[in-house]
């Protein structure tokens, strides 16, 4: 029997003609009704109507430091989905996929972000002093 990720079967493996097994929610999946029986046929092939089941949402792992931003989609993920984080405003560095595991919390690595320096201002007016040298992305 054959399944997609949503789904989990017990005692379908090895059944013979006429031996029924259950098929109910994977982990991070919820059951809405009862789990269903499938009926090993003549064929070799299992009958039986699926269940129904929800994916859960993931409400753990969401990344929230001030150097990242997740997209506004991590916030409602479910089993399954991903979404990706990459730096605030002011920060460099690359992006990162996180995935909503069947746990509830969102998994993936974290993003390396470092804080933009910006220039060393040039002055157009001789004689003009600045203390600037180093100052982070919104620092005064």
């Amino acid at each position: 029997l054959v399944l997609d990720e949503a789904y989990r079967a017990s005692g379908c493996g090895g059944a013979a003609t006429g031996e029924s097994c259950l098929v109910d929610c994977a982990d991070g999946w919820t059951l809405q009704g009862s789990a269903r029986m499938y009926e090993c046929q003549a064929s070799g092939s299992f009958s039986g109507t699926l269940p129904t089941c929800v994916a859960n949402q993931c409400t753990e792992g969401i990344p929230v430091d001030s150097d990242v931003s997740p997209e506004a989609a991590c916030s409602s993920l479910t089993t399954g989905q991903t979404c990706t984080v990459q730096c605030a405003d002011g920060y460099t560095g690359s992006s990162s996929t996180f995935t909503c595991s069947s746990s509830g919390a969102l998994v993936g690595d974290r993003p390396v972000c470092s804080e933009l320096i910006c220039p060393d201002l040039t002055s157009a007016v001789t004689g003009v002093a600045h203390s600037c040298e180093g100052v982070g992305f919104g620092d005064k």
